[in-house]
């Protein structure tokens, strides 16, 4: 279900009153609502340490989507936070999807099914509704700018525009060596550089992270704005980008050695963050956010010191890449002694040829044995989430319902599981994966202009899209779906614990619980800003 505001409600016919200011230099807007949890996206809280580190003033609003089911408190919000102090108002959109109404219920597959693949979208409102609003952003402030940047930053320029949606400046890239300067630049009238791209003023920032001090610097340092709630589970990086080059992948910051110390945070720097979230703030749980978590055993090493350091007892999730592992099986303990309490394992295919093709370089028997070796060793206290994806190179429809089978029937080893259908976005233009760049490379015949392709066996999208289903309602069914991956992170948000989490099927999922959950953990961060906000 796909929520909208009513035709008869505008921004500018809402009666406001008026509210004393609290001054701020700059005003971020971030979400990370998904169908049945909630969590904390990292990139705002990151620049406004930035911003906070060079004496600013600095305000980040989570629950975006949310705000937007009251119109007339969300202008009082602003009316609030928006002051002739304000340079720039940003959307860190990575997370955004019009998706956001928590279920009614989860009945059955097609509802499941619903829930997974609701997409991510620049926009968790129609344009319309966000040109209003940034409209009225200036109108109480007409020097203030609105900024744009997050992953869709790259990919959705016609959704960017500024005559659709009221947008001045899409940012790509990392904006953590950029952010102060364009403030800076901002508050004293200087121009900002950029280029334009379809009616769009982008700026290109540090797309590749070498313009940052990541090991000295990286240090996120949340604020009382923030409003945790008790226990809360929040994102943490103590790496930047990835030393692989999978082929379906379209990240910008591939390939990068796995020992260059410029990508690592420094030992002391992440044993004061931890220290510093849980003194200030009680946090214990993080999702390490690494595009590789266990990319080197060395890393591992200093990230188990850094804990140490810290003196906190930490559990995490992070995303685990297998054949190193397997190559490297000392990692096992260490992440067993770290806190590591879910793993999301992208094992996308264990089918020989198909994995080579993309560039992992384990055989399927030795992930199986890998796995195995996990679990020996970690018990049942690490959920393991398997991602898979359905379409690759060499994939037939039998070979997917040969691993598909095995891993269905071993419940023991892995905990839950999401298999997809290949997407080939011809729409990324700036960091396309390596397959959608040159899909007959890899054996994909595509059509112009569409979506649609078919592999090197006669697969096509259509069938990879028939199999999934075909696979999730099995599973929906047999009760094999359990809650896992991002959802077993997000769902301890609204309070559920990890054991009762890892017990929990979908199809017996008690979605009204979880909406009031949810609706109170809205309802709470609201109030706490609000207070915030009126001292």
């Amino acid at each position: 279900m796909k929520w909208s505001f009513p035709h008869t409600i505008l921004l500018k016919d809402v009666l406001c009153v008026e509210s004393n200011h609290m001054k701020f230099d700059a005003v971020f807007f971030t979400d990370m609502t998904a169908r049945i949890w909630h969590a904390r996206p990292l990139g705002a809280y990151r620049l406004a340490t930035e911003l906070r580190d060079q004496g600013y003033s600095v305000l980040v609003i989570d629950f975006l989507s949310q705000w937007f089911q009251d119109l007339r408190g969300f202008d009082r919000l602003l009316q609030s936070v928006i002051s002739d102090q304000t340079c720039f108002v940003g959307y860190s959109g990575t997370f955004f999807s019009q998706g956001t109404g928590v279920f009614e219920s989860v009945d059955n597959v097609d509802d499941y099914l619903k829930f997974k693949n609701e997409s991510l979208n620049p926009w968790p409102v129609s344009h319309n509704t966000i040109r209003m609003i940034n409209q009225r952003i200036k109108k109480l402030n007409p020097r203030a700018k609105i900024f744009y940047g997050g992953a869709w930053a790259s990919i959705s320029l016609n959704d960017l525009k500024p005559d659709v949606t009221g947008v001045d400046y899409v940012v790509q890239g990392f904006a953590d060596s950029y952010i102060a300067d364009t403030l800076h630049k901002l508050k004293h009238d200087l121009h900002i550089p950029f280029s334009l791209e379809n009616n769009c003023r982008v700026i290109k920032y540090d797309v590749a992270g070498a313009n940052f001090d990541f090991a000295q610097k990286s240090q996120t340092q949340y604020h009382k704005s923030d409003c945790f709630a008790p226990n809360e589970v929040l994102p943490l990086e103590t790496s930047r980008g990835c030393m692989f080059r999978c082929k379906f992948c379209s990240f910008p910051l591939l390939g990068r050695s796995k020992n260059d110390p410029s990508y690592h945070k420094h030992v002391d720097v992440l044993a004061r963050e931890i220290a510093n979230n849980y003194e200030n703030f009680g946090i214990t749980k993080y999702m390490f956010v690494d595009d590789t978590f266990n990319e080197s055993t060395a890393k591992l090493q200093d990230v188990h010191q850094a804990i140490k350091n810290s003196g906190v007892d930490v559990k995490f999730f992070c995303y685990i890449r297998l054949d190193l592992i397997e190559r490297f099986p000392e990692q096992i303990q260490l992440l067993a002694d770290m806190g590591m309490q879910s793993a999301f394992l992208g094992i996308e295919t264990l089918n020989a040829k198909s994995a080579r093709a993309v560039g992992k370089k384990s055989d399927p028997e030795s992930v199986k044995r890998t796995i195995e070796s996990m679990r020996l060793i970690m018990g049942d206290r690490c959920n393991f989430h398997a991602s898979l994806i359905a379409g690759l190179p060499h994939e037939s429809e039998e070979t997917i319902d040969d691993w598909m089978t095995w891993l269905h029937d071993r419940d023991d080893l892995i905990d839950t599981f999401n298999l997809q259908p290949l997407s080939l976005n011809k729409t990324d233009t700036s960091w396309p994966s390596e397959i959608t760049r040159d899909p007959e490379k890899y054996g994909y015949t595509t059509e112009p202009n569409t979506m649609e392709w078919t592999n090197n066996t006669g697969l096509t999208r259509q069938d990879s899209e028939r199999i999934s289903r075909k696979w999730l309602t099995r599973s929906w069914q047999s009760g094999r779906l359990k809650i896992g991956g991002f959802d077993i992170v997000g769902m301890q948000n609204l309070g559920y614990n990890f054991e009762e989490l890892q017990q929990q099927t979908l199809n017996t999922l008690d979605i009204a619980d979880v909406k009031k959950r949810y609706q109170d953990r809205f309802a709470n961060y609201q109030q706490r800003l609000l207070a915030f906000l009126a001292k």
